[in-house]
């Protein structure tokens, strides 16, 4: 159970990787890590904590090369790729070479982590996991439905030119957006968040997200 708990967990980290940055994606899973920790009894310095923690890190990275989504390297290259040379590399070609070779370094690293990397896994495996059952996580309020429904219509607007560039290359839709890269649908939806108000206050306060901007 211990081996199969471990790959999950690292899947999830390497999925939501695929649409967050790394940072974000580590800090998020680290959390729920931690609290895990706790919950089964283990405490700093064991070994198996450790091994989570290694683990959600590298699957992290991996999840980060798979897709140009949200990630700010790999648009900011794109970008300037297409901006200077005229060449575009879309988000589907991107994804066609980076997803089958992020999955054979995701298979490896989950064999290394289950056979090779040694931890005491009993207190796991004595651990009830229905109670983790009992923990769910509140609905969703209306600010978080709007901001997930902008990260949709964002991720298919990066997407789709990359589906047009195959079904159809000479579409007159394909050609605008490959025009002008793939920065164009991020700034219009940070445009939008930004001018969308909910309960009278906007859904990113640009003020303060450029403050805290270095």
């Amino acid at each position: 159970r211990s081996q199969t708990f471990t790959i999950m967990i690292m899947f999830t980290t390497m999925f939501i990787g695929w649409f967050l940055d790394a940072t974000p994606t580590q800090a998020f899973m680290l959390s729920i890590a931690y609290e895990l920790f706790e919950e089964i009894g283990y405490k700093p310095g064991d070994a198996w904590p450790k091994k989570i923690v290694m683990a959600i890190t590298c699957a992290s990275a991996v999840g980060y090369a798979m897709t140009p989504i949200c990630h700010v390297i790999p648009l900011l290259v794109l970008g300037i790729l297409g901006g200077l040379t005229g060449m575009t590399i879309n988000f589907v070609a991107y994804m066609l070479a980076a997803i089958p070779i992020g999955l054979v370094i995701f298979v490896l690293l989950c064999i290394w982590v289950t056979f090779f990397v040694k931890a005491d896994t009993k207190k796991l495996e004595e651990y009830d996991m229905d109670k983790i059952k009992d923990i769910r996580p509140g609905p969703m309020v209306k600010r978080e439905k709007w901001v997930t429904g902008v990260a949709i219509v964002l991720v298919f607007l990066w997407v789709f030119p990359g589906i047009l560039t195959f079904a159809a290359p000479d579409s007159a839709i394909g050609i605008f957006f490959n025009k002008h890269t793939s920065l164009m649908p991020l700034v219009m939806g940070v445009g939008f968040l930004g001018f969308m108000h909910v309960d009278g206050k906007p859904l990113l306060d640009l003020g303060k997200a450029f403050q805290a901007i270095n």
